[in-house]
């Protein structure tokens, strides 16, 4: 097989001048600029406004809200026309998972790019299919006798006919009728979901080989003709019911794969061999005493080897990229799926190619230099990248030598008793001990051994039923956003909770404001008309100074009044979904649609919530002077009663950590110092110095028109004292003496090298000190002989369920420890003297 490549690539050196990946991609975006597309830059691999994927899987996944057209006026999208991108995406999760076949042939990934042209009711199939024949053959000089075009061809599952317009542009561009071949639904007919837009496609396949008739091999997966480009015509849409009707506007969507171009352009056996991933499995090759790569697949790769060359490559450019784009390893969700690929990439690294533990965090430094070329956001991360990969690699293994432990002491008693291994077992591996159940899957094959997955589906599926989201979400989580676009409903402007003032007696106002009802749902998330009295439901208003839950803060409480100021319905919480905010409650009296009400928020609510959100940022800050940038957050909850911070340290803070934590919040608070908001364009993020917020791609989807809220304190941003400097969407205090008090109250691992801080600001670190200091007071009375220690033991349930500092905490349970001693000696001694 090695041979027959090599010989196909030196015909295929006749025909074209070989190109860089970087080359294929400049010319690529070049090509399509010249014809008056504009360059849009990629945009971050985690969706910004679509729930349902995991990670961005196509260049069209930003462009959704245009094609389903529900883009907003002022959204930055609605004046495109003509768009030409390189998207980064990632197949690793969701429906679309590539992550199980990475490694295992030549030609998956999850990381990729592709390189798209789109035209949004401007060009048609017409001109789609001439730009790309007009590339393919005077750009790239690929020799036309190689390629092949497919067409769509009714098989009456649709009943729209054969897509003879695609076959006769292509015949007029020259193709012989026997390179244009007729696919049906199945390869030709692409469907955005069940319901939406949807059409006919057309794709060009590549032939290695040449000098020959490969039409009966395309669409067949055979590795010597590929697919490297779909041009999808979305003409049609499909209803609930399954009628598919022709849309109004018509548009152009194409993909094109990067790294298989890259490959052809090279002439080289795979993707795997071009200068997209050689010089990075060179790297690892580094550290292995056992050869080279070979780009061996199959039985041909006896020992895997060169399986976990192409798995570890590919592998660790996804995390580098997630990483740089603000996902972290995690236990669920997207973080679970970077999680998976480091764990599978480590234990590669060190069972297949018997490298050192580590290997992922030495290579991190030629991986970030090399993806920095075309990814500059990957350079400006690159220290967080190293550190968030060490830190995963260290605790993976850590899991590892605990794990196969207890493994192998249960799966000897399989083996004896000659059943699967068992579901319990493996669940409580994996959910008590974090031994993901990849790796007792490939324990166990090692020994022949099965597993009883059923019950670990079911094990699993339990512990999910105890995560059931909260009632009141099925309100908002129903509600059909695209929908309400299209009926012409307007997104709810929420401008207005950033509108509050403070005045000379240090008082906060927030003023009310009058809005209109558009929208009224049921508690279900069906429209309604009106609500009833005493109803549960939500509503949309056109405008509002409500703050929807968002960056880690609590939403806002508050009622609505009618205009003669009767409350009407009662707001308990707030949630914001495609930019429309959901006011969440009961009715007081009936409502009803097109109502003008009045808004009042909650006042105490909101200042506590402000005091609790600077508090957060001057938290990081502090740690930052304490332990350097290499802090980064992890997650928050910012309430009206505390704050939870989670953030990446190794190990507990001692006491003298925390009296200094403590210390720099006090002084920030006492010396007044003011809080900036600035608005920035996304492209200057990378400039601002200090900036607390890890830089990530996904941070220019975050406000409309690529602008970003930048939240600083002590001086505006890029000032010289400028601290705490942090993006942000959340609503603040407007001066640090507003916060009132700062304590740390607890802290605890969250596993290894995450732990989780909960503080307290303003009233309630202020309670917080008080009952501290009455606790103290009161044990300073106690005595050893505290009616036979009966008043200690209650002192001590007092203490375990009161919240104070934890500073005053160990020193009262030091105490308590004391007295509690010098009473057992003391009963003792007693006893002693009466016998």
């Amino acid at each position: 097989m090695l041979l027959r490549w090599k010989r196909l690539h030196r015909c295929v050196g006749r025909y074209f001048q070989t190109m860089s990946s970087s080359e294929v991609r400049q010319s690529f975006l070049k090509f399509f600029m010249d014809r008056g597309h504009v360059h849009v830059p990629s945009s971050s691999i985690v969706p910004s406004d679509d729930p349902s994927l995991l990670f961005v899987t196509a260049g069209m996944n930003q462009f959704k809200s245009i094609i389903l057209g529900v883009c907003g006026a002022d959204d930055w999208r609605s004046s495109l026309r003509r768009v030409v991108n390189s998207q980064k995406c990632l197949r690793a999760g969701g429906k679309h998972n590539d992550l199980n076949d990475v490694g295992g042939d030549l030609s998956h990934h999850t990381f990729f790019e592709m390189l798209g042209n789109w035209s949004f009711g401007d060009y048609f199939k017409a001109e789609a299919c001439q730009f790309a024949w007009e590339y393919l053959t005077e750009v790239l000089r690929l020799p036309p006798d190689r390629l092949y075009v497919t067409y769509y061809g009714d098989d009456h599952e649709l009943s729209l006919g054969d897509d003879i317009e695609c076959r006769e542009i292509w015949r007029n561009l020259g193709l012989h009728p026997s390179r244009i071949l007729r696919f049906g639904v199945e390869e030709n007919f692409w469907v955005m979901a069940d319901t939406g837009p949807c059409g006919p496609c057309s794709e060009i396949h590549y032939d290695f080989i040449g000098g020959r008739d490969a039409s009966h091999l395309v669409n067949t997966s055979d590795p010597s003709v590929v697919e490297i480009w779909n041009l999808v015509f979305m003409q049609y849409n499909r209803d609930a019911s399954g009628r598919i009707v022709s849309l109004p506007c018509r548009h152009i969507d194409c993909g094109m794969g990067f790294e298989r171009t890259a490959a052809i352009m090279q002439q080289v056996q795979s993707n795997y061999d071009s200068d997209i991933f050689s010089p990075l499995i060179s790297e690892i090759s580094k550290y292995t005493s056992l050869g080279g790569y070979g780009g061996r697949i199959g039985q041909a790769d006896i020992y895997g080897r060169d399986t976990a060359y192409r798995t570890i490559a590919d592998h660790l450019r996804a995390l580098c990229v997630a990483i740089s784009d603000g996902v972290r390893p995690d236990a669920a969700g997207r973080g679970y799926v970077l999680r998976r690929m480091l764990r599978r990439a480590a234990r590669m690294s060190s069972v297949t190619l018997q490298a050192d533990r580590g290997l992922l965090a030495a290579l991190v430094p030629t991986y970030t230099s090399h993806l920095a070329r075309s990814f500059p956001e990957v350079a400006n991360n690159a220290k967080v990248i190293e550190d968030i990969i060490s830190l995963e690699e260290s605790q993976f293994w850590r899991v590892v030598d605990r794990g196969e432990r207890l493994f192998a002491e249960e799966a000897e008693k399989s083996l004896l008793k000659k059943i699967p291994f068992s579901g319990d077992i493996a669940w409580y591996l994996h959910n008590t001990h974090g031994f993901p159940i990849e790796l007792t899957s490939m324990l166990a094959e090692e020994r022949n051994l099965s597993i009883d997955l059923d019950r670990f589906e079911e094990c699993r599926n339990q512990a999910k039923m105890l995560r059931r989201v909260r009632a009141n979400d099925t309100c908002w989580r129903n509600v059909d956003t695209v929908r309400l676009c299209q009926d012409g409903m307007t997104r709810t402007c929420d401008m207005g909770k950033y509108e509050y003032a403070k005045m000379d007696d240090g008082s906060y106002v927030f003023p009310e404001r009058q809005a209109k009802i558009l929208a009224i749902f049921s508690k279900e998330g069906i429209r309604l008309e009106q609500l009833a009295t005493n109803m549960e439901g939500c509503v949309v208003v056109d405008e509002t100074i409500f703050y929807a839950e968002q960056g880690g803060q609590l939403a806002d409480n508050g009622v609505l009044c009618s205009s003669n100021g009767e409350e009407v319905f009662v707001v308990d919480d707030v949630q914001k979904k495609d930019d429309f905010v959901f006011l969440i409650g009961h009715s007081t009296q009936d409502l009803t649609v097109e109502t003008n009400v009045i808004q009042k928020i909650d006042l105490n609510r909101r200042l506590q919530l402000m005091r609790a959100h600077t508090g957060t940022h001057l938290l990081l800050d502090a740690l930052r002077i304490l332990f350097g940038p290499a802090v980064y957050q992890r997650g928050s909850l910012v309430s009206p009663d505390r704050i939870r911070f989670d953030c990446s340290l190794e190990h507990a803070l001692s006491q003298g950590q925390i009296r200094e934590v403590e210390r720099v919040l006090s002084e920030v608070i006492e010396s007044d110092q003011p809080v900036f908001t600035e608005i920035v364009p996304h492209t200057q993020l990378s400039a601002i110095q200090n900036i607390q917020s890890t830089i990530t791609a996904s941070l220019t989807e975050t406000a409309s028109n690529g602008l970003i809220r930048v939240v600083t304190i002590n001086a505006p941003v890029n000032g010289k004292s400028a601290r705490a400097v942090e993006c942000c969407c959340g609503t603040h205090v407007l001066n640090t003496r507003d916060l009132g008090a700062f304590v740390v109250v607890s802290d605890r691992s969250l596993g290894s090298g995450v732990r989780r801080l909960t503080a307290l600001t303003g009233t309630a670190a202020r309670l917080a000190i008080e009952k501290g200091m009455e606790l103290r007071t009161r044990l300073g009375k106690l005595n050893s002989d505290s009616h036979s220690g009966g008043e200690l033991i209650r002192f001590e349930k007092e203490l375990k369920s009161s919240v104070v500092p934890i500073l005053l905490r160990d020193e009262l349970y030091s105490s308590l420890r004391q007295l509690k001693k010098a009473s057992l000696r003391k009963r003792r001694r007693t006893a002693n003297e009466t016998m």
